[in-house]
């Protein structure tokens, strides 16, 4: 069976560092986005690379051979995630630092 085109319609599978132990399965890769907070770009190279997720979790596309794939051993998958939605605001002031010119709501 060929594999999609999209990510999107992939499954993601997160694994323990070691890769020996399945923790959760998201059918999705947009139910994985919706979970995580991440932006499809960073799921996408998180999933084809050997980087960890959170400093704790292999994630990837495929199921790896070899490893625990059965769920079993996991209790409740929960890891901590980093609230990425709060925004530092950014202020702008004449150049020698003494007037007000306008505030930013986030760096963006």
């Amino acid at each position: 069976m060929d594999k999609p085109k999209s990510t999107r319609v992939r499954s993601v599978h997160v694994y323990n560092k070691e890769k020996t132990i399945l923790l959760k399965t998201f059918s999705t890769v947009n139910s994985f986005i919706r979970f995580s907070n991440q932006n499809g770009s960073s799921v996408k190279l998180l999933c084809k690379s050997d980087k960890l997720w959170l400093e704790e979790y292999f994630i990837t596309y495929d199921l790896i051979p070899g490893a625990d794939n059965y769920l079993t051993k996991v209790g409740e998958f929960n890891p901590k995630l980093n609230n990425r939605r709060a925004s530092i605001p950014v202020y702008i002031y004449s150049d020698e630092g003494k007037i007000f010119i306008k505030r930013f709501s986030s760096l963006r």
